[in-house]
């Protein structure tokens, strides 16, 4: 009997309520880049979080990239949300480092209906679960300032192909069950990507070469497993046009 959607996403939630994705951390974890960002995602967050008043994070997890960039832009507001019991330990995280600047919520942003805007929206790792993701970015311009911007994070379809060429040894158990245990996910080319969200301009892709030849830049990405993100605004085709 094939899986309903509804029982597809619930067994996703109770995956990561149990595997608390990204898992657990310290501060002295979020400090080490305090300094120095080597991690090439975590620096694409920082920057674009430079100029905003207030972020939400869809998919939080136990709350790594909520966590770290609140201590690193106290001026800023920081909503987190996931649909798995993970948000608890990133809030909890929060309260006893004194991190004031976060507010955490356990809702499915499919069926979320929040009562403000933000000026950036961060989603990295969470489409690709969604097993009708129509029914969350269909709303997400209502959730953007006037000048919101999204940075939205996929699983590039070659970068998958490069896994089946070259096996991953993961470096941890963690790893190890998000990539190859997780009960569902699926992954987009970017003329993919761009087709969905082809009402918005976007600025940025990472990996790319000048925001072309994405599919290309990740065909040896397989321990990132092709992770790709999109720096966008809605409003906008002017520089979204389909590369096949």
């Amino acid at each position: 009997m094939v899986a309903s959607d509804s029982d597809v996403a619930r067994s996703v939630r109770d995956f990561y309520s149990d595997l608390k994705f990204p898992g657990t951390y310290t501060l002295k974890d979020l400090a080490h880049s305090d300094d120095h960002i080597t991690n090439p995602y975590l620096k694409f967050y920082d920057r674009v979080c430079g100029g905003a008043n207030s972020v939400l994070d869809v998919g939080c997890g136990s709350g790594y990239i909520t966590n770290w960039l609140a201590r690193r832009h106290p001026r800023c507001e920081f909503t987190a949300v996931d649909f798995s019991d993970a948000v608890w330990w990133g809030q909890q995280f929060a309260h006893d480092h004194g991190l004031a600047n976060t507010r955490w919520i356990q809702r499915d942003v499919c069926e979320w209906q929040p009562d403000r805007q933000w000026d950036l929206i961060i989603c990295v790792g969470v489409m690709h679960h969604m097993p009708q993701p129509q029914r969350w970015y269909s709303r997400v311009p209502e959730w953007l300032t006037g000048s919101g911007r999204m940075v939205l994070g996929v699983y590039n379809t070659w970068g998958h192909w490069g896994r089946s060429w070259w096996p991953v040894k993961w470096p941890n158990q963690m790893l190890h069950c998000d990539q190859e245990m997780v009960p569902y996910h699926r992954t987009y080319r970017d003329h993919e990507v761009r087709a969905v969200f082809a009402q918005w301009q976007i600025h940025r892709v990472w990996p790319s070469w000048r925001n072309h030849w994405v599919d290309w830049m990740n065909i040896t990405r397989r321990y990132q497993a092709g992770l790709t993100l999109y720096e966008m605004q809605p409003g906008s085709r002017r520089r979204n046009r389909v590369k096949r």
